[in-house]
């Protein structure tokens, strides 16, 4: 048996005072409690105590992080026949501008842009006819015609007092948030109201511009076309015969866009072949090798989105 001694030869007490002995027995209890919660699985809840903090995170956490999980694999030359619809519609926007110029310096008169117009909208309201589409509702356009034809002379009265460089500038920024706030998808889901308002109040803009009223009232019409009809009857096509019919359409597009621009500037029209090459074939490039450098993070912190059924 060992016997307890101090340094100085006396014995120690065998039999440790009551303090030190209740100190023990909850040191011992606060152990025990801590190894049996510790034995307990963390659940990721909320509503019960587990004895740790709320924002408290075992190594299970990260085990439902899952990595790219919504990254789509892109085709190139998919990607470049879907810029399609983008650069047709940067061209109309083109070609109805030059139009407009074509009639500022008399280059066009209003009776052949007016028959061309009327041919188009004859051609879109067969269109409609034969597909059975809602591009063309043939009341609405007399309506709007009508309209446009008694409103004229207040129309391109609005904007006389404004000087010509804000008028233009104007015009500028209302193409633009036309081009903006265009529905490209192939099936549109909405029907296009601040794109088309934007596209009638540039051509208010330019049309108080032109020398005459009848120069302004032809240019709304071929607004109505080209704003209002054109985008629906491309949409539809494109639905039926894509891709090989939207191959041509864009084709279309850009050369008349570039022959109009051609005829008044060889150098703009270089930069505009320049930028179309570049939105047709540069864009998608960069984007399917871009694509998988996508590191998206999802897991257990993410918000909880509900699904309607």
């Amino acid at each position: 048996m060992l016997d307890w001694k101090r340094k100085d030869g006396s014995e120690l007490n065998k039999h440790p005072s009551p303090t030190r002995h209740k100190m023990f027995e909850e040191y011992t209890s606060v152990i025990g409690e801590h190894q049996g919660r510790s034995r307990q699985l963390w659940r990721k809840v909320l509503y019960e105590d587990q004895g740790v903090p709320d924002n408290y995170v075992d190594s299970s956490f990260l085990r439902e992080m899952q990595k790219n999980l919504f990254v789509r694999s892109y085709n190139y030359w998919s990607v470049v026949l879907s810029t399609g619809c983008i650069t047709q519609q940067i061209n109309t926007v083109i070609i109805f501008v030059m139009c407009f110029i074509y009639l500022q310096e008399k280059l066009l008169t209003s009776y052949l842009l007016n028959s061309i117009s009327a041919v188009l909208l004859l051609l879109g309201y067969a269109f409609t006819v034969l597909t059975n589409c809602s591009a063309c509702d043939i009341k609405a356009l007399i309506i709007f015609c009508t309209a446009a034809f008694v409103l004229s002379p207040v129309l391109m009265s609005l904007t006389e007092t404004i000087s010509t460089d804000t008028i233009y500038a104007m015009t500028a920024i209302m193409l633009l948030a036309h081009l903006i706030s265009y529905d490209y998808e192939l099936h549109a889901s909405t029907d296009g109201v601040i794109s088309f308002n934007a596209g009638i109040f540039a051509t208010v803009c330019l049309a108080s511009r032109l020398p005459n009223l009848l120069l302004g009232y032809s240019l709304i019409i071929l607004s109505a076309f080209v704003f209002g009809m054109l985008p629906n009857m491309r949409r539809e096509l494109r639905s039926h015969f894509f891709p090989y019919l939207d191959i041509i359409m864009t084709v279309v597009h850009f050369v008349c866009a570039l022959a109009l621009v051609c005829s008044k500037s060889f150098t703009v029209a270089i930069l505009l072949f320049c930028g179309f090459f570049f939105i047709m074939f540069i864009c998608p490039h960069l984007l399917v090798r871009l694509q998988p450098l996508k590191n998206n993070l999802h897991g257990p912190w993410d918000e909880a989105v509900v699904v309607e059924s």
